[in-house]
């Protein structure tokens, strides 16, 4: 798969505006009512923003999408990643990398200067790309943001987010996508604030400290939210309690600085925290 040819580019025409409207289905299981149609994305692409497709060039099929729009706030212009997605058999090889990637040299080109984004602290492979691989700046924690009940890849759970800023004025986007190789030694030198457990194909938090005071801490969070979630939606359910409590005392004091992700006898995500100065 990783020796596919991929072409990323902004969608030129109705008809492939129509063609996202199916992926946003196809790849994050949205249903009819949660996906952006396709005369809102041609209002976005207008004026400022971008729509972006993803083809696999041997077999000329859509497999990706990433949808981003021109926000402002105190007077700052900037960029918004609303959503972004990839069909299952393409995952893991580098798309959503790219997809970013793409909208990065594209807002740079427009003399934006951060791209703004929210993201499920829970779903390891946004926050791997968004906080891990670009150096996205959580700037807040919101509990529940979009609220409850929603379909696709938030079903099941509460909306909760982090508000992400990633600065591309002087980024040299990342060489790779592939992961850092010193998250290992990362791992094992720094404390960990949630204990884990695994059990029955997944881990499960048996305790947390929220009194530990070291300078750097680690907050563990599942690897794969969504196929936990298909097996025991009351254990995706408690991380999510869990893991809101534990943020909710950590932010105020630390900030996070990095995602890591270690592979021994099976992946494990952390997130990285620094204390305030």
């Amino acid at each position: 798969m990783k020796d596919k040819e991929f072409i990323i580019r902004e969608t030129n025409n109705l008809d492939e505006l129509h063609v996202v409207e199916k992926l946003q289905g196809a790849a994050l299981g949205y249903p009819e009512m949660q996906v952006l149609g396709s005369n809102e994305m041609a209002t976005i692409q207008k004026n400022g923003g971008v729509i972006l497709i993803v083809y696999d060039d041997q077999v000329h099929k859509a497999i990706g999408f990433l949808i981003g729009f021109v926000g402002s706030q105190s007077g700052e212009i900037y960029q918004h990643l609303l959503s972004m997605g990839v069909l299952p058999d393409y995952r893991s090889i580098g798309i959503g990398f790219g997809l970013v990637s793409k909208q990065i040299e594209y807002a740079q080109m427009q003399g934006i200067e951060y791209i703004t984004s929210y993201i499920d602290p829970l779903q390891g492979s946004i926050s791997k790309l968004i906080v891990g691989k670009f150096r996205g700046k959580v700037m807040g924690y919101f509990p529940n943001l979009f609220g409850s009940g929603l379909e696709g890849i938030d079903r099941g759970l509460d909306t909760d987010r982090f508000s992400v800023r990633i600065n591309i004025k002087n980024l040299d986007i990342p060489f790779s996508s592939f992961p850092n190789p010193d998250a290992e030694q990362l791992l094992d030198k720094t404390a960990k604030v949630n204990e884990t457990l695994f059990h029955k194909g997944f881990r499960k938090i048996i305790g947390y400290k929220l009194d530990l005071n070291g300078s750097r801490l680690l907050v563990e969070v599942p690897h794969d939210i969504q196929k936990m979630k298909s097996a025991d939606m009351g254990l995706a359910q408690d991380w999510r309690s869990k893991v809101r409590d534990i943020f909710g005392i950590l932010i105020p004091k630390y900030h996070v600085v990095d995602f890591v992700s270690i592979k021994r006898s099976e992946v494990r995500n952390f997130f990285v925290f620094e204390l305030l100065e």
